[in-house]
């Protein structure tokens, strides 16, 4: 299954890794990265709606963005109440939004990974990704002020904890190149498609590159996380993908769309939600959270998660 086209960005992103280990200089501006990750995000919001402007909503949009919210909502839930029995609620409560949440880069890396093996995906999935990012956060800050002991000098800013959680940039940019892409639809985006289209694989290895960049640089902050957290880590979006698995076979979806809302149940967020409670719960410690999420997590999805969540996928959802 690992042909060159799923494993070339995989070997980017082993590259970046490698610098900080091998001590290189390597680094990509950070403006140049800003603005790698919000043209994936763009191409992917307008080829997701001329998607749906070809093939229109089918019956199961509704269903299937009622599973990703209800998964949003839960995981958080399922996954507070385990952690707090170990570490103080707070914390608990942010690393259970953090995975809760999703990755766009994971799930823009998935779709890559569908588009090389040429299988089917419907554009929707697009929005529900953007409706389950913000829950987490809600549920993870209101866990924390209920659970948690806050300090006063932190007031609970309702407001803004929202407009962060559902109208952030990455959100906000996928809905605004979603909606453009179904008014446009094929006829519109065929003059953008030398642009958005073709370099998108380019742009997606030089992203990645960035990233291993930047876990390489996370990777000693893991030694602090201790042995439950870092296996946390790694437990968590195994259990997520199995959410995600058995309710994508549960409401009947094909094996492409599958794969995309276990990835959404699998990742688990480094920039909404630390942008989030940085301001909501400033007391929780990033540096736990954000080292699971991006030095642990991440790395685990991109490479072995998406293909292994597919392989199972694939085995389940085949009917003689």
């Amino acid at each position: 299954m690992l042909t060159a086209k799923l494993v070339t960005p995989l070997l980017f992103f082993l590259l970046g890794g490698l610098s900080r280990a091998f001590k290189s200089h390597l680094e990509v501006p950070q403006p140049i990265a800003k603005a790698m990750a919000l043209f994936l995000l763009i191409t992917i919001g307008l080829k997701g709606g001329v998607e749906i402007n070809s093939h229109g909503l089918k019956y199961e949009v509704a269903l299937v963005m009622l599973a990703g919210l209800t998964l949003s909502v839960l995981i958080p839930f399922f996954w507070f109440n385990i952690i707090r029995r170990k570490i103080d609620a707070i914390n608990a409560a942010a690393i259970a939004a953090t995975y809760g949440s999703v990755s766009a880069i994971t799930f823009v890396t998935a779709v890559n990974f569908l588009d090389s093996l040429s299988v089917s995906f419907d554009g929707y999935l697009i929005a529900v990704m953007a409706l389950m990012e913000g829950p987490p956060i809600v549920v993870g800050v209101l866990l924390a002020k209920m659970k948690g002991k806050i300090s006063a000098k932190a007031p609970f800013r309702l407001q803004h904890m929202l407009h962060e959680a559902f109208m952030n940039q990455a959100v906000f940019v996928l809905i605004g190149c979603l909606i453009i892409g179904t008014i446009i639809g094929e006829s519109g985006f065929s003059d953008l498609r030398p642009f958005f289209d073709y370099p998108f694989k380019g742009i997606l290895c030089l992203f990645l590159l960035d990233m291993g960049v930047v876990v390489g640089r996370r990777l000693p902050e893991l030694k602090k996380l201790g042995p439950f957290l870092f296996a946390l880590a790694f437990v968590m979006p195994l259990i997520n993908a199995a959410f995600g698995i058995g309710v994508s076979y549960l409401i009947g979806l094909e094996p492409g769309n599958a794969l995309l809302l276990t990835v959404l149940a699998a990742g688990a967020s480094y920039i909404a939600v630390p942008a989030a409670l940085s301001v909501s719960l400033p007391e929780a410690n990033q540096a736990v959270y954000i080292s699971m999420s991006l030095a642990v997590t991440f790395p685990l999805n991109v490479l072995a998660g998406i293909p292994l969540y597919y392989s199972i996928i694939n085995t389940l959802f085949t009917r003689n």
